[in-house]
């Protein structure tokens, strides 16, 4: 819990050294603990900071679920400059979200969660995911 919350409080200038495709990776392996996680943040110029911070509490959450529910064995984060915003896709090889059964048709509490993050920032929010096949999110931030 100490973990989870260091990583989410609000960032000070001193702990901006390191870059939000850092933190995530970060935030993968100490508080997830995934196996095989690739992060590609080579295309990444920056965003404001309230921006990165949603950013990262929406790939925050979305590794929770890949962990907790999707029993996959590979996941691939791009975090992109496009034009003046950021592109942010968290994609992995898992089971897929399903539906059926659950109380909540549209998900549950972390899917809500984030999209309230993207919401908040002005951002489109996009899940594609079919059983057995995995899931893809997609936030995109057009900036200013």
């Amino acid at each position: 819990m100490r973990a989870l919350l260091e990583e989410l409080r609000p960032v000070s200038s001193e702990a901006r050294a390191l870059t939000l495709g850092q933190k995530i990776a970060s935030y993968a392996s100490t508080v997830v603990g995934l196996p095989e996680l690739v992060v590609d943040d080579q295309d990444f110029r920056g965003a404001p900071e309230p921006v990165e911070s949603q950013l990262l509490g929406i790939a925050s959450e979305a590794l929770n679920n890949v962990a907790k529910h999707a029993n996959a064995s590979q996941v691939r984060i791009l975090l992109q400059s496009v034009d003046s915003g950021v592109k942010l896709v968290v994609v992995d090889d898992g089971d897929g979200v399903r539906h059926e059964g659950r109380s909540k048709p549209n998900g549950g509490l972390g899917l809500s969660t984030m999209k309230e993050r993207a919401v908040e920032i002005g951002a489109t929010f996009r899940l594609d995911s079919q059983p057995g096949l995995g899931t893809s999110i997609e936030v995109v931030w057009e900036g200013n």
